[in-house]
């Protein structure tokens, strides 16, 4: 639905995001006078019928200018990408039949009406306004976000709603400054855009275990890790913002080396192999950055 600032609100049978206005997005009733695009799989004829009206589906919540419900579901994450004049969002959600490829019913492409901002996720280097992908098997799953912008500035990525990811946890990963933002419901990260802006290399979420993540005794006052960890006493796993080899230790808390070795990452990660204790803080030392962290 073209909404008044020319951009598109869009639904799968996943859920639905808005347009530039941030108000609402689409349900699954037409309303009166509500126009629409359909993206068919095949070219045919689409055809109404007068039983497929349905009473009550003119109540002023189910019009776009003026509903405010809240369907985000389990698995599902809404981001938006805004300015103080301009507005975009996404619908990025975890189903078990979903794919990497462009699933019909629950992908939507995006449609871009509005010259001033558009933000997307990628499928096959395609925007997409709607994704989902498969809840992760082992470890972690991710997808690339892309935007566009002509004005610089300040912008926020605000997490509009976010649904009970139970044993997942969900971070924005800023590939441009090597930071790993936590993502939970109403949190607002900060970025800075240059004028005429536009990425798909910047940005993108990950999903990972929980139950596979190491507890890292952040500074409380942060909003973002450098480092991400995973693994057990025996493997570690270190996600970082790192490509190719750089100098990694790790300390106890004594200050005792543990480990002391030219770590290899290749897509921003590397395995390696430890002797170490539960319950025991140590500190992890990458090239520049570092983080304390104990085993559960």
């Amino acid at each position: 639905m073209e909404n008044n600032l020319g951009s598109i609100s869009t639904v799968s049978d996943a859920d639905g995001v808005a347009g530039s206005t941030g108000k609402t997005f689409a349900n699954d009733a037409i309303t009166a006078m509500q126009g629409f695009y359909v993206n068919a799989t095949a070219a045919d004829n689409l055809t109404f019928t007068p039983d497929m009206q349905v009473i009550g589906s003119n109540l002023d919540a189910n019009f776009f200018r003026g509903a405010d419900a809240d369907q985000e579901g389990d698995y599902l994450i809404r981001l938006s990408l805004s300015n103080e004049n301009q507005y975009n969002e996404i619908l990025v959600g975890l189903r078990d039949q979903a794919t990497f490829e462009t699933d019909f019913g629950l992908d939507a492409p995006k449609l871009i009406g509005n010259e001033n901002i558009a933000f997307y996720s990628l499928i096959e280097e395609k925007p997409f306004v709607i994704q989902a992908i498969p809840k992760p098997e082992v470890i972690a799953n991710s997808i690339k976000l892309g935007y566009q912008t002509s004005d610089k500035g300040l912008y926020n990525i605000k997490v509009e709603g976010m649904g009970d990811f139970g044993e997942m946890t969900v971070y924005l990963v800023d590939k441009q400054n090597s930071q790993y933002y936590q993502l939970s419901d109403g949190i607002v990260i900060p970025i800075e855009l240059g004028k005429q802006s536009e990425s798909a290399d910047r940005f993108e979420m990950l999903f990972m275990k929980s139950n596979n993540l190491i507890l890292a005794e952040a500074d409380e006052n942060e909003t973002f890790n450098e480092i991400l960890l995973h693994g057990s006493t025996s493997k570690l796993t270190i996600i970082s913002g790192i490509e190719g080899s750089a100098q990694t230790t790790i300390h106890s808390i004594e200050g005792k080396l543990l480990y002391n070795e030219n770590l290899n990452f290749e897509d921003q990660q590397a395995d390696i192999r430890t002797d170490l204790k539960a319950g025991v803080v140590y500190i992890l030392r990458v090239a520049d950055q570092s983080v304390k962290f104990r085993l559960n």
